[in-house]
């Protein structure tokens, strides 16, 4: 089976689902070593990814049905730019107005600081089980899915993908990964290439709303630096523009995020101190305005909607909702740890 694997991929073929999972299953038993694992990775690489490959992989890693009436807001990373966490706080804003928010993701490769790292120094542990998870997201409206407790045997990889140092289908498949399999999605993408792609396997999977952005400056996600391309499962392709949301367009460096320390002070900052009028904060707001737009399956006909959700979303985080939001699922997750 690797050998055809093998030949399928230099004729560039996609994969079957049968080769999909013998290349995993394979892989997890540890049948196949880290060098045929790398060489099946780069011939795939060099073939390019393709929807079938990516949804075959999430099929036989998650055994997905039916969805969940939540909403994931994540990015598939790899830009390189120096970011900060805007999903991850977007996702207590969405929380805050009533949206339940299933958020999958994990800490950040390559010495950046990603998503669980911030939600690691704010106090909120990650290491939950999928259950515990789905129970946060059950009794706060808000569950954050640690990807190494929901597919453990995806570390067969860890190696290999960082031997590599460079994306690979896995990158693609984190997002269509979400374990509750959420009825909405809102994915941002670094490669623009990869957006009708990501649509048609998140699709696939059931999911009713799914929107893919990118951002003109290459940020995975909605950006107020310029232009961000949309393609949707609602509405088809768009572009929106800063100006949709009442705003002005900014230069990079007064989005940008850092290590540790400069995004922990600025989670802090939104979220405690309710600083909601500096750009990096309005990066958070449009964000949660598309995803509010995306759940509620509204359009952006007139600019109305958008820059009334981001007028809703201001809201929540300046009337103190979105940090209530947030003690409620530290003390949640503190005590699924407590339990144990």
């Amino acid at each position: 089976m690797l050998a055809d694997i093998r030949k399928t991929l230099i004729a560039k073929n996609t994969l079957t689902q049968e080769q999909m999972a013998f290349f995993l299953q394979s892989s997890f038993s540890g049948e196949l070593s880290d060098a045929e694992k790398r060489e099946i990775l780069e011939l795939q690489n060099t073939k390019g990814v393709s929807a079938d490959e990516v949804f075959f992989a999430a099929q036989i890693l998650g055994n997905f049905s039916e969805t969940f009436p939540a909403i994931d807001v994540c990015g598939t990373g790899g830009s390189g730019l120096p970011r900060i966490n805007a999903s991850t706080l977007s996702a207590f804003v969405l929380a805050a107005l009533g949206i339940p928010v299933a958020k999958h993701g994990n800490r950040a490769s390559s010495g950046r600081f990603g998503s669980f790292d911030l939600l690691e120094v704010l106090n909120i542990p990650i290491n939950l089980s999928p259950e515990q998870s789905r129970g946060c997201v059950e009794s706060v409206g808000i569950g954050f899915f640690f990807a190494p407790r929901c597919y453990p045997n995806m570390a067969a990889f860890g190696a290999v993908r960082k031997e590599m140092g460079v994306p690979t289908m896995f990158n693609l498949l984190g997002p269509v990964l979400s374990p509750l399999n959420p009825e909405a999605q809102l994915i941002g993408v670094s490669n623009k290439e990869y957006m009708s792609l990501l649509l048609k396997a998140c699709t696939g999977m059931g999911r009713k709303k799914v929107m893919v952005v990118h951002g003109s400056d290459g940020l995975d996600e909605v950006t107020v630096t310029g232009a961000t391309h949309i393609v949707s499962s609602q509405n088809g392709e768009s572009i929106i523009t800063p100006e949709m949301f009442g705003l002005s367009s900014v230069s990079f460096s007064e989005i940008q995020g850092g290590g540790r320390e400069e995004n922990l002070a600025f989670a802090r900052e939104f979220l405690f101190e309710k600083q909601v009028n500096s750009s990096r904060a309005h990066l958070v707001l449009v964000n949660t305005a598309v995803a509010l737009s995306v759940f509620e399956g509204g359009d952006f006909e007139g600019n109305l909607n958008l820059q009334k959700n981001f007028q809703r979303a201001q809201e929540a985080v300046r009337n103190g909702s979105a940090e209530a939001v947030f003690r409620k699922l530290q003390e949640k997750a503190i005590s699924c740890v407590s339990s144990l």
